[in-house]
């Protein structure tokens, strides 16, 4: 198992060679300060757990804060809470591996995930990414992604292609582990289709 702890910046990419498991399941400490406020003053948290199935497959799914054996929802407000409830369900109940965030297309909010570091032939390319759309980051509880969360609508075409995804409508975790970009949500519509074109295509 891979185990990382940080209460600051990380001034470069990290050494994810040690993650190089074609899933890794990561300990990552929650750093509520380093979460922007923008994303603190929705009521729309909730918490998650690794699971795995049968098959050994990992998942994270999400459960409600208020409720933890409860399943939450992208698209359902009743199982979603404030921040603050959420943070205090995760360090209370020691039920859950951390906390997460459902978004909607109104909020006009875009996360980026960029998937398995460890499988790029570029391994450049997700930090350029990063740069490029240069809004708040953060590693993904597996150590192996960074999450990029901005202000962009989603753009037309494909949202999923090789290791990068992008969405607004979902639930992501959230771990405020954070790369040495912005500290806030930024407005990034010309950067994400730019970023979309080239490894998305249109």
């Amino acid at each position: 198992m891979c185990e990382y702890a940080r209460d600051e910046v990380l001034l470069a990419p990290p050494d994810w060679a040690v993650c190089s498991r074609s899933y890794a399941v990561g300990v990552v400490a929650l750093v509520p300060d380093n979460i922007p406020g923008e994303l603190k003053s929705l009521d729309r948290w909730c918490l998650w757990r690794y699971e795995e199935d049968d098959s050994g497959r990992i998942s994270k799914p999400p459960y409600q804060a208020r409720a933890p054996s409860l399943r939450a929802w992208p698209n359902d407000p009743d199982t979603w809470a404030p921040f603050w409830q959420a943070l205090n369900a995760h360090n209370t109940t020691r039920r859950s591996d951390g906390i997460a965030i459902a978004l909607e297309p109104d909020l006009g909010i875009l996360g980026i995930d960029l998937d398995y570091l460890d499988r790029w032939t570029d391994r450049d390319q997700p930090w350029d990414i990063v740069r490029t759309i240069n809004s708040y980051t953060e590693l993904s509880p597996s150590l192996n992604g960074y999450r990029i969360f901005c202000y962009a609508d989603m753009p037309e075409g494909r949202r999923v292609r090789d290791f990068v995804q992008l969405s607004n409508q979902r639930i992501f975790t959230v771990t405020g582990n954070t790369l040495n970009v912005s500290r806030h949500l930024e407005h990034r519509q010309a950067q994400v289709d730019e970023v979309h074109h080239v490894f998305l295509g249109t």
